[in-house]
């Protein structure tokens, strides 16, 4: 609401101005006949409201000025409670309008002769004079409260940026902080009084050094991520505001949006396999610890799973757990996909470079997924990593601290790519620290029904369907099926026969193609003697292991311990049942 009273230190100031040049008195009343300004014998009587019925209210509901030269003899006096007190011998009153509203009076008066005197010669001089003074109250008040209005702003604002979780520093052209938040204060360790009006490139070295408006340096051991935006009137520029954030907090948010529905945990792991809890057990306790993990098994075992468990109940969990697989991308990606590269690194890079996976996993865990399948070049950079806890981008002149825990998995015999020249020793001592092995579900059955149920509901429900059963034949078949994929496998099947089966139960017809062909093989081996017969399933359980893995002598050799025996032994097999093409 537009009062004067809002501003009467402003109203008494021109009150006594008036009185001054004109040598006068002077009363200003608001909207409501209270008395905001005066002079003379009224002053005692700043903040008491005006007679009833006197002139103010005739002007206030006409809107106009009115003069009076003889006091109790006008119409308007004739009400006035206190008119036979009254000692004035002419009066002017003038209306204060804003907004085609009057919002207050303005009155000279005269007590004596020599002032009447002067008023009547001035009548018309004197109501501009008061009219423009009313007009200079109004633009006063219009300030006013416009400063008022804009300092309310400003405290809001300032709320606002201060509730940031980043830092944000205002600066002139000349890089001059003007404003600066809380945030910003505390990363740059010293309080507000202390920032305002330095020159922010005094603080940090960030001038001429942002490209595209983005920057990036060590600040005190902490690599900080900066912005800028030019702030330009009339196509000029005339401030900049710079927001900036420790990249490791840009990189947990990051994280925490795209890999919160992955979470997993040591209950997501089920079995009732004693010697499988045994190995649950051994990665909880492993979890507390910052020990290098190798985990070993099979492929579609869980690795990843029990990697994932193992950062979700370690102190790291808060930040980034990052998996890498180090056999799904070519060798000559692999190490910037590590280790990340500067701008113009090499033809084809990125304008602003790229992180790689170590520094993006941070103060939390990597993943090196098929670690037995890391080109041999790689390896002595990976080994460095491991023993300075740095890493250096691909075309970066300096090293970049890092603090990860690193869990290797592998479904590769690395002892015997240690003999051949294609590991490491020294490479798989730093990683083999705590060593943990999963057995294959196959070493398992009592858990594939217990997986399979958990399965079935997951993809029914994933495909908004009833929930289904499994036929007495197809848990006897699961349960003596080989299972060479392990778990893995066994989701691809049910995925399969939930996706393709209309009734209620699953039976060996809903079954893929490979499942069934089992099933017809072990139904029609019903004769011969117990050596023929596992003989002819060694022979079919080598054959479609050789078809899965391929028969190079790396594959060979992924087929060995995926089956949990010696190359050797693998290769005498395959000659005595004449298996190589």
């Amino acid at each position: 609401m537009f009062s004067l009273s809002d501003n009467q230190e402003t109203v008494q100031q021109v009150a006594e101005a008036i009185a001054s040049v004109l040598a006068v008195e002077v009363t200003i009343i608001d909207e409501n006949y209270l008395r905001l300004g005066a002079t003379g014998i009224y002053e005692p009587l700043i903040g008491k409201k005006a007679p009833d019925n006197c002139l103010f209210q005739a002007v206030t509901k006409t809107g106009k000025p009115i003069f009076i030269e003889h006091v109790n003899q006008n119409a308007e006096c004739r009400l006035c409670t206190k008119k036979d007190s009254c000692t004035e011998r002419a009066t002017m009153a003038h209306p204060i309008v804003y907004n085609h509203k009057v919002i207050g009076n303005i009155c000279i008066m005269a007590f004596t002769e020599e002032q009447k005197s002067f008023i009547l010669s001035n009548v018309e001089s004197l109501n501009n004079f008061i009219h423009k003074m009313s007009n200079l109250i109004v633009s006063d008040l219009i300030s006013s409260q416009m400063i008022a209005k804009l300092e309310h702003l400003n405290k809001e604002q300032k709320t606002i940026i201060d509730t940031l979780d980043h830092g944000l520093i205002c600066t002139n052209i000349q890089g001059n902080i003007t404003n600066i938040n809380h945030s910003a204060c505390h990363l740059l360790n010293q309080t507000e009084e202390q920032l305002i009006h330095q020159n922010l490139y005094d603080l940090l070295p960030i001038k001429n050094k942002f490209k595209a408006d983005k920057c990036e340096i060590t600040h005190h051991g902490t690599r900080i991520c900066f912005n800028q935006i030019k702030v330009t009137n009339k196509n000029q520029q005339v401030s900049t505001i710079i927001t900036f954030s420790p990249k490791e907090d840009i990189i947990n948010k990051a994280y925490h949006i795209m890999e919160a529905p992955k979470r997993i945990s040591f209950d997501d792991i089920l079995s009732v396999d004693p010697y499988f809890l045994e190995t649950v057990n051994n990665a909880r306790k492993i979890a507390f610890t910052n020990a290098n993990v190798l985990i070993r098994g099979e492929s579609g075992t869980g690795k990843e799973l029990f990697a994932r468990a193992i950062h979700a109940a370690s102190s790291r969990c808060p930040y980034p757990f990052v998996a890498i697989n180090c056999a799904s991308i070519p060798d000559n990606l692999l190490e910037s996909e590590l280790f990340g590269y500067e701008a113009g690194a090499f033809s084809g890079a990125s304008k602003g470079g790229k992180m790689g996976k170590f520094e993006l996993a941070h103060r939390g865990t990597i993943l090196l997924d098929e670690i037995g399948d890391m080109p041999l070049y790689l390896q002595p950079k990976l080994l460095r990593v491991l023993q300075t806890k740095e890493i250096e981008k691909i075309g970066g002149s300096s090293s970049i601290p890092i603090d990860v825990r690193i869990i290797a998995a592998t479904n590769s015999h690395l002892e015997e790519k240690i003999k051949i020249g294609a590991f490491r020793e020294d490479l798989f001592y730093r990683l083999n620290v705590i060593p943990l092995s999963i057995p294959p579900l196959r070493h398992r059955p009592e858990d594939i029904l217990l997986i399979a149920d958990y399965l079935l509901q997951k993809y029914c429900h994933k495909l908004n369907l009833q929930v289904k059963s499994l036929s007495s034949e197809v848990k006897e078949l699961l349960q003596s099926y080989s299972w060479l994929g392990n778990v893995r496998e066994l989701e691809n099947v049910l995925e399969y026969a939930v996706t393709l089966t209309k009734e209620d139960i699953i039976a060996v017809t809903n079954l893929p193609p490979s499942l069934k062909a089992a099933s017809t093989n072990t139904s029609t081996k019903v004769e011969g003697t117990l050596a023929e017969r596992l003989e002819s399933l060694e022979k079919e359980i080598l054959s479609l292991a050789l078809k899965k893995y391929g028969k190079t002598v790396e594959q060979k050799i992924k087929v060995a311990e995926s089956l949990n025996i010696s190359v050797p032994t693998l290769y005498r097999k395959i000659k005595k049942y004449q298996l190589e093409d």
